[in-house]
């Protein structure tokens, strides 16, 4: 089956990416969006869409998502894809974000098992001093949830909460550990843009 989606998102950020302006997560949807309605011919896209509104085959009708929406859902030709997007700012909670980003693939995994998807993009864009450290020549961190961005070789699989993370992850129940039914290599892309330096990954199946 042609991934064609997957191939625009990729030239979204190779090709078009520079000629839009970077502040926060929903103008990045938004042009993405844009973007994608003028690349693929008589798409459906749907944005912050409910997971739940998208027909089932499988039996279990009342299986609860970690989700309810979805950032950009598309149907194109025999392609349904789920497409979610973290953009964390400078100034933002970063081991929070680092957590959301990993929920985000074990959201999209619901999907695609549910059969109400065929493939997913998860993407991560970040000016964020933590990500950013290499590229700057600092020190990574790479302390408890760190370490999943910032490792040598980031594989993503599993996000163990153990007493090495800080009190406000460790006493809110609503971060639990998470165990992705696939691994996944994080590769990130570097991004000189005019409003600065990022770098990004995409992640896709």
């Amino acid at each position: 089956m042609s991934k064609e989606v997957i191939l625009q998102v990729d030239n979204f950020f190779k090709y078009r990416i520079q000629d839009i302006e970077l502040y926060n997560e929903a103008c990045l949807q938004h042009e993405l969006a844009i973007f994608l309605r003028e690349v693929l011919d008589n798409a459906k896209l749907r944005l912050e869409y409910s997971v739940y509104e998208l027909p089932s085959i499988l039996p279990n009708k009342n299986k609860k998502f970690i989700k309810k929406e979805m950032d950009i859902f598309i149907e194109y030709n025999k392609e349904k894809v789920v497409i979610e997007l973290k953009f964390p700012r400078k100034d933002a909670g970063f081991p929070i974000q680092i957590y959301k980003a990993i929920e985000d693939i074990a959201f999209c995994e619901e999907v695609l098992s549910s059969r109400k998807a065929t493939n997913f993009l998860a993407i991560f864009l970040t000016d964020h001093s933590s990500v950013m450290a290499k590229k700057e020549g600092r020190t990574k961190n790479t302390k408890h949830i760190y370490s999943l961005f910032n490792a040598d070789n980031p594989k993503l699989k599993e996000l163990k909460i153990d007493s090495s993370y800080p009190n406000f992850i460790l006493k809110n129940a609503s971060f639990k550990s998470i165990n992705l039914k696939n691994e996944y290599d994080l590769n990130w892309v570097d991004l000189n843009h005019k409003n600065g330096s990022f770098r990004y990954y995409i992640i896709s199946k």
